[in-house]
């Protein structure tokens, strides 16, 4: 008998333990029309269980072990890991920009009378940021790429991440120059409202409730109360109050480190990518040309972006093995002066690209 929505709380629980089984192989989150397909496969067609519900996602939202999450048009499966309740975002979506630095950011930054924070607005022009590189190479020093390790897999905490070709990462080595680095923002002097701050300059603010070093890119031209700012210690920009910008101390501005990795996941491209775009190296801007002899980069999709975005939070990975495993040598990134790779990024020992891959989210080189 086809399973039906008034059936026995038992058959109700037989069903969620299935799906349970299926959603533990994917860390990072599924799909549920992925899902839904595995459950098919697996269960329905050997005549393990019957069909599911018309509402079997219903069913999960009210279940304590798991977390759905409604994006744009699918929804993300997850198993509640303690409080993984929703996630907060990692950066302003308006100012959220994949790689290269120099781009294109839209202006479009105005002041939400709801909420008082600043939030997405379209602008017809666009104005090119100065090189983040003119100010990193001074006043940053990357961590040498001969002291790397070459050989993985390597576990590493991922500190944020745009899209596939932009993760941020540090190797657990590196923890104890970061919690010094911690310590000391924290005994920040509080907030001076200074008239002579320029683009270029580094200050501290709390984002997400996390202390970090950013540099100042330039005002918002549609609230001059804020600044686009690039975090140093995380890989993305933001758009920070000027309130909200501690000065650093003598100490803090003499640290001058910067310990930041960017990984770029290897065998994947964006859906629909053709092959000579494929072949791009990963300091490359340009990518092709449009009907107006314009170049343009080849941008992963929307729902590619939200998707690696949500599922690689700090948080969420927090309980999780992370590691990476490298295929290429290090090199020094053009304009972030930052290491970079290519590589494979497994979580609990699941490939994270072969997943974007099973969800349509990305296809194979």
């Amino acid at each position: 008998m086809i399973f039906q929505e008034d059936s026995s709380n038992d058959r109700i629980e037989e069903t969620r333990e299935l799906l349970y089984k299926i959603i533990k192989e994917f860390p990072s989150g599924i799909a549920s029309t992925f899902l839904e397909q595995l459950y098919n496969e697996r269960y329905v067609q050997t005549s393990i269980a019957n069909s599911l519900p018309k509402n079997w996602i219903d069913l999960l939202r009210v279940a304590e072990e798991f977390h759905v999450q409604d994006v744009s048009t699918y929804t993300l499966l997850f198993l509640s890991n303690g409080n993984i309740a929703k996630q907060q975002k990692i950066c302003c979506e308006s100012e959220c920009l994949p790689a290269p630095i120099i781009s294109k950011i839209e202006e479009g930054l105005c002041k939400s009378e709801e909420n008082n924070k600043p939030e997405n607005k379209e602008s017809k022009e666009n104005n090119i940021l100065t090189p983040i590189s003119a100010f990193m190479s001074d006043q940053f020093e990357p961590v040498a790429l001969d002291t790397l390790p070459t050989i993985g897999p390597v576990e590493i905490l991922i500190v944020s991440a745009l899209d596939p070709d932009n993760i941020f990462f540090r190797f657990k080595k590196w923890n104890v120059y970061c919690e010094y680095l911690n310590s000391s923002l924290l005994r920040l002097p509080p907030p001076m409202l200074e008239n002579n701050v320029l683009p270029g300059q580094v200050f501290c603010t709390q984002i997400e409730g996390d202390w970090c070093r950013v540099q100042l890119i330039k005002k918002s031209t549609a609230n001059p109360q804020y600044w686009v700012v690039y975090v140093v210690d995380a890989g993305f920009f933001y758009a920070v109050h000027k309130m909200e910008l501690r000065p650093l101390t003598e100490a803090v501005t003499s640290f001058k480190k910067t310990f930041i990795a960017q990984c770029k996941l290897d065998g994947i491209c964006v859906r629909g990518q053709k092959q000579k775009e494929i072949e791009v190296d990963i300091n490359q801007r340009m990518t092709d040309k449009d009907k107006n002899g314009q170049w343009y980069r080849i941008q992963w999709l929307p729902e590619t972006q939200h998707f690696v975005n949500e599922a690689l939070q700090p948080n969420r990975l927090r309980d999780k093995l992370v590691e990476l495993i490298l295929t290429s040598e290090w090199k020094l990134h053009n304009e972030k002066r930052i290491p970079v790779c290519t590589g494979k990024l497994f979580i609990d020992s699941t490939d994270f690209a072969e997943q974007l891959v099973a969800m349509g989210l990305a296809q194979r080189k």
